[in-house]
């Protein structure tokens, strides 16, 4: 594959053009959010399921906001390919009990460990071929399937039970850096900043925050506000009120390497969260032009990039 790999640098004209689109504030923010969502065309299902639960509102929001947190917590898994699911097989393989539910953690090769981590309805078969380099390294790769996600039981899931195993595995294996993807780097992130102490974070097209996910949530429904303000309550009382700053890749405390990825085509994560991310200091950013959100876990190009940040990063 060719990914037409940009490096943003500060000062180049790439670093210019997605600056541009930089919103300064939340409301901004937020009101990009909205532009970015309603340009891209909704799958059928997403279309059908805001077109019920406004239906549902209309009777009582209520409702309208106990099914819309259910949905939230329930993930959509992608079926595993052949070859995928031959490359989860011949893992040396460990079935893990998490709060009533069977996770596969998955190890592959030998070394310094590196900790992979999925995103939202994603599987550890994805990293196959960035697993496969790795391991050709010298490097110890280990992944999991959370809840409700590829050879897992269960049927939902959230953020913080995926952060909370990471910290597990964190306690037993002591990976020198973790790898993560969409939704996955948020819960790394938090994970990173309560305390697993690593060389470094890969984050390929993570959302800069949760809130930021509910606002092109309620877009992609095309939910009105009543609707979401239930969703937000419910997480709050389920959680803690103060639990979105946890999942904002703006809030750091830690001082690891980072390295974000982050695609012009992407149409769930907009370009302007990779500038306002490649500002600080110890953090390299790659552009991608046309891998949208799921390709860049398997891009030839990214991966040459990803490992030679791994092996730098690594002593």
């Amino acid at each position: 594959m060719n990914s037409a790999i940009k490096h943003q640098l500060p000062g180049s004209e790439a670093h210019q053009e997605s600056l541009s689109l930089q919103p300064v504030t939340e409301h901004q923010w937020f009101a990009h959010i909205e532009a970015f969502t309603k340009q891209h065309h909704q799958p059928l299902p997403v279309h059908l399921a805001g077109k019920t639960l406004r239906a549902v509102n209309v009777l009582s929001t209520q409702l309208a906001g106990k099914l819309v947190f259910k949905l939230w917590f329930t993930p959509q898994s992608r079926p595993i390919s052949e070859q995928d699911h031959q490359w989860l097989t011949s893992a040396d393989q460990e079935k893990m009990t998490f709060r009533n539910e069977t996770i596969p953690v998955y190890q592959w090769g030998a070394g310094p460990t590196v900790l992979v981590v999925h995103g939202w309805g994603g599987h550890s078969g994805q990293f196959r071929q960035l697993a496969q380099s790795l391991v050709t390294q010298g490097y110890r790769v280990i992944s999991f399937d959370a809840p409700g996600h590829g050879l897992a039981t269960g049927k939902t899931t959230n953020a913080e039970e995926i952060c909370d195993i990471i910290q597990l595995l964190y306690q037993r294996e002591q990976p020198i850096g973790i790898i993560s993807h969409s939704i996955g780097g948020l819960s790394s992130h938090r994970a990173m900043n309560t305390g697993t102490d690593v060389k470094f974070h890969v984050v390929l097209n993570t959302p800069m925050s949760l809130s930021h996910i509910v606002q092109g949530f309620k877009h992609q429904l095309s939910l009105p506000t009543e609707v979401i303000d239930q969703l937000k309550q419910r997480m709050e009382r389920k959680f803690n009120p103060g639990f979105w700053s946890e999942y904002d890749l703006r809030q750091q405390h830690y001082h690891a390497a980072q390295l974000y990825c982050y695609d012009r085509k992407d149409h769930q994560v907009p370009i302007a969260v990779a500038s306002e991310l490649q500002q600080r200091p110890n953090t390299r950013t790659i552009i991608t032009d046309s891998l949208g959100h799921n390709k860049t876990v398997r891009d030839d190009d990214v991966i040459q990039q990803v490992v030679a940040f791994v092996r730098e990063n690594s002593q």
